[in-house]
């Protein structure tokens, strides 16, 4: 008998044989292409075959998990075509003249590891999503097949960690449980096993290459034991904490129509969270007594347009109406009261109450429509209001950006001097802080370009470096270099003589020199741009 201690995920008891799934590590070689083209054509098409394949796992899911875990598989499709993703490989593609897989591989690594070195925790479990998607995408290039779970027994799975794609290619009722070595459990895999109400352990110090198919196993979900080939005592308590669970479970079911209320007499609300107006029905099935949050940004995924006013009005009113007039709590306490700063959906729902629009009931802090016909004063009221701020500097920055492409250089100090003025809590005191203003400065670039910072090229490093995204090819490339103290002239002096146009010798578009010097004495910033002269 082995125990071993792991995280719990999902509480529940679960006793069969293990299933042991071994990846292969398959390491993708660095090809020199001579036909960009023809590869990127390559790319393009194993792209609309891994958009495919999310889209059948998101209808399975769809069946399995319900609409909110199953958006899982459309986020991935919104990731694989985020341009900063495609645009660093396709730029890989074309100036190193690589491979496709070579590329989606290590455009892969570099993504995962800028999620997984945030600080927040959720933000981190989004590194396994970018490399499921990674790997799906070499996989399709390289014509490996995908594997085959139709004809898997009922048993445990343990896995060095699981993709949400893997997870729900399974067959739900052949899984007993999951145990991993590695995952996270604000993970899409560990949302999904909760949701499929499978026991479930992460971070379970297993060597898995000593652990045979077919072995028994017990997973103890509540203490976050795994136990491999236990003795008979083992087995005999793990069976009466499976009967205990049923129990439980019917229990839980009788109480399905009537009142939550302690012993003590104390009512206790039972609330549910949802994605859309369709998981009103297991709102319903499962009797809860209210919404507790309406995950909103689910009405934004799977599709090319914002949903307008009139959409999102109807989905809140269909919800309530379902419902039965039910209320919905909310958390009036972080609203801002300035018509610009909506952190949640309670901070929306907080302004409408303030507004007149819905009604709220102070003592048990719910929310409520009184009437349905508010939708056309909302939108006026949304019209008229003041996001003064927010659009000067947006327009600033588009007007810095034109002045850069037309080589203004006294227009693009002052843009600079504004952008400052801005964000007057940074003080300068070194290159670090100019950057900071300039990247603030220059934000509509976003729209136009992959910004690379310190990029390696020639006998150093470019402070700032922006590439045009594939559609926009027509617009200049830039190499921004940046001097605290000292000259723009100086600074274009560096980019020459370092040589760091020499990342761009494949780019085929203008390419334009930018210099820009703060001086701490007169407290002014200087532009100097030269178009660069293959």
């Amino acid at each position: 008998m082995e125990k071993y201690i792991g995280k719990s995920v999902y509480k529940g008891t679960a006793i069969g044989p293990v299933s042991v799934l071994k990846k292969k590590d398959s390491l993708v070689k660095r090809i020199h292409i001579d036909n960009t083209a023809e590869e990127l054509k390559r790319l393009d098409a194993a792209k609309e075959r891994t958009m495919t394949q999310l889209g059948q796992l998101y209808e399975k899911a769809l069946q399995e998990v319900g609409e909110v875990n199953a958006a899982i598989f459309e986020v991935h499709q919104m990731m694989l075509e985020d341009d900063d993703y495609q645009d660093a490989i396709h730029n890989m593609i074309q100036n190193e003249e690589v491979n496709a897989e070579y590329a989606v591989a290590v455009t892969g690594d570099n993504f995962a590891e800028m999620f997984a070195n945030m600080d927040d925790e959720y933000m981190q479990a989004r590194s396994a999503d970018v490399r499921d998607i990674s790997n799906r995408l070499v996989r399709n290039l390289s014509g490996e097949e995908q594997i085959d779970w139709s004809t898997m027994e009922p048993s445990i799975i343990v896995a060095d960690d699981l993709t949400p794609s893997e997870t729900v290619q399974m067959d739900k009722s052949k899984i007993l449980a999951f145990v991993t070595v590695h995952g996270s459990t604000n993970s899409h895999t560990a949302i999904l096993a909760r949701m499929m109400n499978i026991p479930a352990l992460i971070g379970v110090p297993l060597e898995l290459e000593k652990i045979h198919n077919g072995t028994r196993a017990i997973v103890d979900g509540r203490e976050a034991v795994f136990y491999l080939d236990p003795e008979e005592e083992q087995l005999r308590q793990a069976e009466a904490a499976q009967q205990t669970e049923q129990r439980l479970r019917s229990l839980l079911a009788d109480y399905k129509g009537r009142e939550s209320v302690t012993k003590s007499g104390r009512k206790v609300n039972v609330y549910a969270n949802i994605g859309s107006v369709s998981d009103v029905a297991y709102v319903l099935e499962n009797d809860a007594e209210g919404i507790g949050l309406f995950r909103s940004e689910f009405l934004y995924l799977g599709r090319d347009s914002l949903p307008d006013e009139t959409e999102q009005f109807n989905a809140y009113r269909q919800v309530l109406q379902m419902m039965a007039g039910k209320k919905i709590p909310v958390n009036t306490g972080s609203f801002t009261n300035d018509m610009t700063t909506f952190r949640t959906e309670d901070d929306v729902l907080t302004l409408l109450i303030h507004l007149g629009y819905l009604g709220y009931e102070e003592q048990n802090k719910y929310v409520f429509i009184p009437n349905a016909e508010v939708q056309s004063e909302y939108a006026s009221a949304v019209t008229v209001s003041q996001w003064g701020d927010i659009s000067k500097a947006l327009k600033n920055s588009a007007d810095l950006l034109q002045a850069v492409w037309e080589k203004q250089e006294t227009q693009v100090a002052e843009g600079i001097r504004l952008a400052h003025f801005e964000t007057s809590q940074l003080q300068y005191n070194d290159e670090n802080a100019l950057s900071y203003t300039i990247s603030l400065a220059l934000y509509a670039a976003r729209n136009f370009y992959t910004v690379y910072r310190e990029l390696p090229g020639g006998k150093g490093f470019a402070d700032l470096v922006f590439v045009p995204r594939k559609r926009y090819q027509d617009k200049p490339a830039l190499v921004v270099e940046l001097k605290w103290d000292k000259t723009a002239e100086g600074a274009l002096a560096q980019i020459k003589d370092k040589e760091y146009c020499r990342s761009l010798e494949e780019y085929q578009g203008n390419l334009l020199l930018v210099g820009i010097n703060y001086n701490k004495k007169t407290k002014e910033h200087v532009c100097r741009i030269e178009e660069y002269q293959k």
